[in-house]
């Protein structure tokens, strides 16, 4: 820990002469989070003033991946394109970018957060539940295209049979992935792709704050975390994510998710084929991910979909 601490203080130093020349005022740097065991996950950096009100996150790539949050950066640029001005709005810019000791940093405003008090948080759950599935349905209708044939080995045959072949995944998430091999193979489903999150819970909602600058005309909310993010990534895996995520009854989400699928074009069975491949894609990108926790990943939201659809 010694190490880390002398980094920060090092860092503090590049980092603070840039934010006052922007305008602020810094006087602190801490961990907002503890440092995640997952090696290329970012170092999360709280920015305070001299009475210690927060102003706002710097996000500090990890020695294992010294480019991670410049690409977390360039893959929102792409999706806040991608989406267009009004679906777009709701991915956070960043104030300040850079490098430091060749590990590139982002700066972003300070925003408010879902709650994770008990009773708070199910108030937020409910009230930022409506605006985020709207979001998705609206990104859904609007931007998701068939794949092409010409893809499908490569985005359906390789993921698949990868995620296939792990020992440690169990029978019915194995089961799925080979039916939803089937049934493209088939003809019998021909899934589509558009800009996916991929990581899509409530820990990367934020809320706008009266000092924090400009805001959605539509969308009360903020999206961050975009690093594991593409243009071309199938749907479900966002929606299961995010209802999973903010508590949604069972029966009120399986509502939902029958309602996405309706606006995919897309029966029950062509939904959950849509999961394993949204699944499997991840899996070809895990990085330091560690296997066992994607695999278990794979189980719990191949389970979930289970009860939703049932």
């Amino acid at each position: 820990m010694g190490g880390r601490v002398t980094d920060f203080k090092a860092l503090q130093e590049h980092v603070f002469p840039q934010l006052e020349g922007i305008g602020w005022s810094p006087a602190q740097m801490q961990l907002f989070r503890p440092i995640s065991e997952i090696a290329d996950n970012p170092i999360k950096l709280a920015i305070r003033d001299g009475r210690g009100q927060c102003l706002g996150i710097l996000q500090w790539s990890p020695p294992a991946a010294v480019q991670a949050v410049a690409n977390s950066v360039r893959l929102a640029e792409a999706a806040r394109r991608r989406l267009g001005e009004d679906l777009g709005s709701v991915v956070l810019a960043a104030t300040l970018e850079g490098e430091f000791q060749s590990r590139s940093f982002a700066l972003y405003p300070w925003m408010g957060v879902l709650s994770d008090r008990r009773l708070v948080s199910r108030l937020h759950n409910w009230r930022y539940a409506v605006p985020l599935l709207k979001w998705l349905r609206e990104v859904c209708a609007t931007t998701f295209s068939p794949l092409s044939e010409s893809d499908y080995a490569s985005r359906v045959v390789a993921p698949l049979e990868q995620l296939s072949g792990e020992a440690g995944l169990v029978s019915a998430s194995r089961d799925a992935v080979m039916e939803a091999m089937t049934a493209v193979q088939s003809g019998d489903f021909r899934p589509c792709v558009g800009p996916v999150h991929n990581d899509l819970w409530r820990g990367n909602v934020l809320l706008p704050q009266a000092a924090s600058g400009p805001r959605s005309v539509r969308w009360p909310f903020f999206l961050i975390d975009w690093g594991a993010s593409t243009l071309e990534g199938f749907p479900v895996w966002d929606l299961l994510r995010i209802l999973r995520s903010l508590r949604v009854p069972n029966r009120v989400a399986a509502r939902v998710l029958r309602q996405y699928c309706e606006e995919l074009d897309m029966s029950l069975e062509e939904g959950r084929h849509s999961l394993m491949l949204a699944l499997a894609d991840l899996g070809l990108y895990r990085n330091e991910f560690p296997l066992e926790l994607y695999l278990d990943s794979v189980e719990t939201y191949q389970a979930y979909f289970a009860e939703l659809a049932d």
